[in-house]
């Protein structure tokens, strides 16, 4: 397992690019086991500040329209791992729910 994190560092390194968030986890910490480990923060973190600088706090449309702009130019500089995780926390897919007044009525004559 600790092979992964070097793998994930020097890949990272070759590549010159920040190691991927979802094998942070793997990195090998030389704080020792007993103390937590403060991660860098990512360009989504900063991402968020930006989005909340511009006065679009959650839930407002233009937030989710604004990331993926952004996400889709990120990924022209090659850094595709940076716009998933833009698009992962600030634009997510939207999820559907049944209402029960959505439910068609019954086609059935009573009479």
């Amino acid at each position: 397992m600790a092979d992964l994190g070097l793998l994930a560092q020097l890949t990272s390194a070759a590549n010159d690019t920040d190691v991927p968030e979802r094998l942070q986890d793997l990195l090998p910490s030389s704080s020792g086991p007993s103390t937590p480990v403060e991660r860098e923060p990512t360009a989504a973190d900063h991402f968020e500040a930006f989005l909340t600088g511009m006065g679009f706090t959650d839930g407002d449309a233009r937030r989710g329209m604004l990331t993926k702009q952004i996400a889709d130019i990120i990924r022209t500089q090659e850094k595709h791992e940076t716009a998933d995780e833009l698009l992962r926390r600030y634009d997510p897919p939207a999820a559907f729910t049944s209402h029960a007044d959505d439910q068609p009525e019954s086609s059935e004559d009573p009479g």
